[in-house]
């Protein structure tokens, strides 16, 4: 798909997502109207991400010096009003997720994993003062080495499409997070050993009824088949993709926030942005995580 088609593509479906969105509630209280629509921001947003534009000055000059045709409003918006009006978008940028997510379906099986989101170098965290009462310091069993940061939990459809996150300190235990995230009763999630625990899953069901579902440890008593555990171990590489492609071509971990606020406004755009690809690539060659980087061409 050529960019400019795409640019339009975007728009169009953040216009729809919005005009839904304000029907249920009230994205402004006061004030005047922007020169630049919160849609055209937040279609810019979008496709600076899949652009690999991960910081504000960067989008804002990449549109103000390629497609003012498409933005011509833009020529009259400081850099300084841009920036504050995509970093206020933060909680729009996330209704407007829910409601892409309701027009594409409804699933009754999920998946669970954590990401590791450092802020700064480990030898740094003592001088750091970012996000300083948020953060801590822990050990990523998949990477094999200690970081200083946050812990995301990501889960994501059977597919692999982003449905929700948790966001905490990197020493808050994965099954605590999950517990945060709310899912539809009567579902079931698959996640990794690390979720293994009796207690916690009889306490998911009854509050929740949600069905962990995790392959059993070696030593364990109880075990499954080895058609189970294959099954399990080939769904759960779909996260695994979801994961690699927010974190290699979408920069998940590379925010440069310097507020709470900002931090989760980026990671919603990101996953939005993501989301809104998939959903495109799929209209297109009927698989949504085929060659992803290949759906702009021109």
């Amino acid at each position: 798909m050529p960019l400019d088609d795409y640019i339009i593509a975007v728009f169009c479906l953040i216009d729809d997502l919005y005009s839904e969105l304000k029907q249920k509630i009230k994205v402004r209280k006061a004030g005047y109207s922007p020169t630049v629509s919160d849609c055209e921001l937040i279609t810019m947003l979008l496709v600076g991400e899949l652009l690999g534009l991960a910081d504000n000055k960067k989008i804002w000059l990449y549109f103000k010096s390629n497609f003012l045709h498409f933005f011509p409003s833009l020529n009259h918006e400081r850099y300084k009003i841009f920036n504050k009006q995509a970093t206020n978008l933060w909680c729009v940028i996330g209704e407007l997720h829910k409601v892409l997510l309701n027009s594409i379906g409804v699933w009754q099986h999920y998946l669970a994993d954590g990401i590791p989101f450092p802020i700064c170098h480990l030898a740094r965290a003592k001088r750091s003062t970012l996000f300083k009462q948020y953060v801590a310091k822990h050990y990523c069993a998949a990477k094999n080495e200690r970081y200083y940061g946050f812990k995301l939990l990501l889960v994501t459809s059977e597919s692999g499409i982003p449905i929700n996150y948790t966001l905490d300190a990197a020493n808050i235990d994965e099954r605590e997070l999950l517990s945060q995230i709310d899912l539809p009763e009567g579902s079931s999630i698959i996640a990794d050993k690390g979720f293994i625990s009796k207690e916690f899953t009889a306490k998911l069901n009854r509050s929740s009824g949600v069905k962990l579902i995790t392959p059993p440890r070696r030593n364990m008593y109880q075990q499954i088949s080895a058609r189970t555990s294959k099954m399990i171990t080939t769904v759960r590489k779909r996260i695994e993709t979801t994961i690699s492609q927010l974190t290699e071509c979408f920069n998940l971990n590379t925010t440069k926030a310097r507020s709470i606020h900002g931090l989760i406004g980026r990671i919603n755009r990101k996953i939005l942005s993501y989301t809104t690809a998939l959903f495109f690539n799929y209209q297109i060659v009927k698989d949504q995580f085929t060659k992803l980087e290949l759906l702009i061409q021109g």
